[in-house]
């Protein structure tokens, strides 16, 4: 295929187009007074996407420039970047790298070094993100829960929801969240463990626009080694299929022939599977896999004892309520494990953990018995843990659907909360931060231009916010430095001014700090740029090619 380069300000006006246009769109749902942005469904017969998640309406752009559309793909990664590691901040993430992009490249058509420009860029952030985290005040208090959540999810209902959630499991707790069949949202505790291993492949993937594979009623496959071949496991497929149930596979790898026919079988609707890697590493995995049998009421398959999935029966296989598994984690809801043997595993698990404390000075290696009671205070957990699950309601599928977006991202918007603290929110704490940058000019007159670019954008998620809300942005901007308080906040939805914790206008240090970093490097990255390398597409093909020729030749199927 044939590829077409372009170099220095060409290369560099083209992709800013492309980052321009994504951002206009964006910057609109900025603030709780900017309106929504509708998005045409795929299938055209289906209605369209009202939304205003930032991250979904950058999903949602994909432009015909293929040059362009590498500007816009640039700020789609950063938005959906924050949004993985913190749930909130996608919108001002955009907003502040559209701001930066402009100015930065101003500077370059000037003559100025792009290298120098970067350097002092990454200096004015280092410089920053200390001042963020220098006003951090703790963010554990059930009433900034509520703020945070409420902001994050725009609906106060879910804000309170939440709290109860932190009150209800504590601060590190694991909450899932499900589609309801009703009107109202539906909070429960149910056993449950997570760990940190995503699926082999995407292909396993049912949920497209979440990006995670769930299974309701599954069996559970436990197998200490690579599964490379599918005549290990077609007897396991044929058992499952003639239940009517999923499978989740857990097996040291999933590779081949193996993998490739089960994602075949998954992607025509033949058989429902998920194939995942056990928890830990090296000698420790085989435990945590027996953990997992354990809590599922399974068996694991060891290959040194002769075990091998062909000669698996139904009853050598673990059940659960419900599995869910994205591209890091894997969770298993409601084991249906002997109560009687979780708990005489986790009293000999417990007793282990005291025997390891009980060591005296000298006995087996500091590091080594510090690794072993981390280890041993994980499986406890899995195995004693709970997890709350949250059934998200509405009137209609589509206000579901939209809701649950919103609530994961008000979720993870808490949990960065907990984390790192908060700050004052709407932009407030940024425009602040921007005394940390007095007296730091770089070691050249271009570093000076970087700090500079920062410095002036750190103003920008306000402006937009004023701007969505239909007022001056230098007059909000006065406004608000005037107060006499350092949590002192713009409220858009009222219009007025006031104590962030009074207005609930918060934000979490962690959303604000990944925002401002990521929008930082990924204009590092284009401003950096001096050659674009893209493939020419051949349309050679369709030269002579009639549509109305060839829908007139078409044969009758009822003929």
């Amino acid at each position: 295929m044939a590829t077409e380069v372009i170099y220095s300000d060409l290369a560099r006006q083209r992709m800013i187009q492309g980052l321009d246009l994504l951002a206009r769109a964006v910057r609109l749902t900025l603030g709780p007074a900017g309106p929504s942005v509708m998005i045409q469904h795929r299938a055209k017969s289906l209605a369209p996407i009202m939304s205003r998640d930032g991250v979904t309406v950058a999903n949602a752009i994909s432009l015909t420039d293929p040059i362009a559309d590498l500007g816009a793909r640039i700020l789609r990664d950063v938005a959906n970047s924050v949004s993985r590691e913190a749930g909130d901040g996608t919108t001002s993430a955009i907003v502040l790298a559209h701001s930066m992009a402009k100015e930065a490249f101003k500077s370059i058509a000037a003559g100025a070094d792009p290298m120098q420009i970067k350097k002092g860029m990454d200096l004015a952030c280092s410089a920053v993100i200390d001042e963020i985290k220098a006003r951090a005040v703790d963010g554990s208090a059930e009433r900034t829960i509520v703020r945070v959540a409420s902001l994050a999810s725009r609906e106060e209902e879910i804000g309170h929801l939440l709290a109860k959630v932190v009150n209800r499991l504590g601060k590190g707790c694991t909450l899932n969240l499900e589609l309801g069949q009703g009107r109202e949202d539906e909070f429960e505790v149910v056993e449950g463990v997570r760990y940190g291993q995503g699926f082999v492949s995407s292909y396993f993937v049912t949920d497209k626009a979440r990006q995670v594979a769930e299974l309701e009623r599954p069996f559970v496959l436990f197998y200490d080694e690579e599964i490379s071949h599918i005549d290990q496991i077609i007897p396991i497929y044929d058992m499952v299929r003639e239940a009517d149930r999923p499978l989740l596979i857990i097996a040291e790898n999933l590779t081949d022939k193996a993998l490739t026919t089960t994602v075949l079988n998954q992607i025509r609707g033949i058989i429902r599977v998920v194939a995942v890697k056990p928890p830990a590493y090296g000698d420790r995995r085989l435990q945590h896999l027996a953990d997992l049998a354990v809590l599922t009421g399974g068996r694991v398959l060891l290959s040194a004892h002769g075990n091998t999935p062909e000669c698996a029966t139904i009853d050598d296989l673990g059940q659960a309520r419900r599995v869910i598994v994205d591209a890091e984690s894997t969770t298993i809801i409601g084991g249906a494990g002997d109560p009687l043997e979780i708990a005489q595993r986790l009293a000999g698990l417990r007793s282990e953990f005291a025997q390891v404390v009980a060591r005296r000075p000298g006995e087996g290696s500091p590091s080594g018995n510090l690794h072993e009671l981390n280890d041993l205070e994980e499986r406890i957990a899995h195995l004693s843990g709970a997890m709350g699950v949250i059934k998200v309601g509405g009137v209609t599928d589509i206000e579901i659907k939209e809701r649950l977006t919103r609530v994961e991202n008000a979720w993870r918007s808490v949990s960065a909360a907990l984390d790192e603290g908060v700050l004052a929110g709407g932009g407030a704490d940024l425009l602040r931060a921007r005394s940390a940058l007095e007296g730091i000019d770089g070691a050249n007159q271009d570093q000076a231009r970087g700090v500079a670019v920062v410095r002036d954008s750190l103003a920008a998620p306000l402006r937009q916010i004023a701007v969505n809300a239909g007022l001056s942005p230098d007059t909000v901007m006065d406004k608000l430095l005037a107060l006499d308080t350092p949590f002192g906040v713009f409220e858009a939805s009222t219009r007025s001014y006031g104590d962030a914790f009074e207005k609930g206008v918060l934000d979490p240090v962690k959303v604000v700090r990944l925002a401002l970093k990521n929008a930082i490097g990924v204009v590092g990255l284009m401003i950096t740029t001096e050659a674009v390398v893209t493939s020419i597409r051949d349309t050679s093909a369709w030269d002579s090619y009639d549509p109305e020729w060839a829908a007139a030749t078409r044969e009758d199927p009822r003929a």
